[in-house]
């Protein structure tokens, strides 16, 4: 069993990290928790660069940029430049000890990360994201029906399933102590928490709260304590307390 003090400690080795992104949460969210979570903030610990559109354009096909397609998020470890968030996501959860004691946890680690992508993906395919032409009410009405659509009975239809659906399933897999896998922080936890519990102030509900609806979400949960379950005790870890206290205000 590794203590969430053991798996601090390991963070504290790592070495000098710099990760650089856009002034928002985005694909880079889920490393800044992970760096949370393992007793790591900006500025103490790492390095958080945000950038402007215009400092972006400016750093094109230079430096590090250079290294991972002209994109963002890219994460520089001891002067080696890791881009794609879902690598940059794993290669932390591994330095952090996050990743599980054996090669089975990983896999169940995997696992559940993998069902989080197929939820984002449903998610889309409902409610669309950037351009489109549905009206306000439009985009409520599509939202209630993942919100609110039930679990059972089960649809055969997998374009039918929504999110009730996908977090009962989730739900089995989780051993009912506040964790995905293992009794401790993992991947997988931030993975949830960043759909599930993960806010912005000052945003329009629409692109800061979970799913468009906090509100919509903490209600559905209550019929899942597990999930419910990781989504506290992951927000609930000093690491992340400071963090998202200290955060102040993001851009998306």
């Amino acid at each position: 069993f590794l203590s969430l003090r053991a798996v601090l400690l390991l963070a504290m080795a790592v070495g000098q990290v710099a990760a650089l992104d856009f002034n928002g949460r985005g694909l880079g969210e889920i490393p800044r928790t992970l760096f949370a979570t393992a007793g790591r903030l900006p500025g103490q610990g790492f390095k958080d660069a945000k950038l402007t559109r215009d400092e972006m354009a400016e750093m094109k096909g230079k430096g590090d940029l250079a290294k991972n397609l002209n994109r963002v998020p890219i994460l520089n470890h001891n002067g080696a430049v890791i881009g794609q968030s879902p690598a940059i996501c794993r290669y932390l959860a591994k330095q952090f000890n996050m990743m599980g004691l054996n090669d089975l946890e990983a896999a169940q680690i995997e696992s559940i990360v993998e069902h989080v992508v197929d939820i984002k993906a449903a998610f889309r395919k409902v409610v669309p994201a950037g351009k489109h032409d549905l009206s306000a009410a439009e985009l409520e009405s599509k939202r209630s029906v993942w919100l609110e659509t039930p679990p059972t009975p089960l649809l055969e239809n997998k374009g039918e399933r929504q999110l009730q659906w996908f977090l009962g399933q989730v739900e089995i897999l989780l051993p009912g102590d506040g964790f995905c896998v293992g009794g401790r922080p993992s991947l997988a936890d931030a993975y949830l928490f960043n759909i599930l519990g993960e806010t912005a102030e000052g945003l329009d509900p629409s692109s800061g709260e979970p799913f468009g609806s906090a509100e919509g979400v903490t209600k559905v949960l209550e019929a899942f304590p597990k999930l419910a379950a990781v989504v506290t005790t992951f927000k609930a870890s000093p690491g992340m307390e400071m963090y998202l206290s200290t955060r102040g205000p993001v851009g998306f």
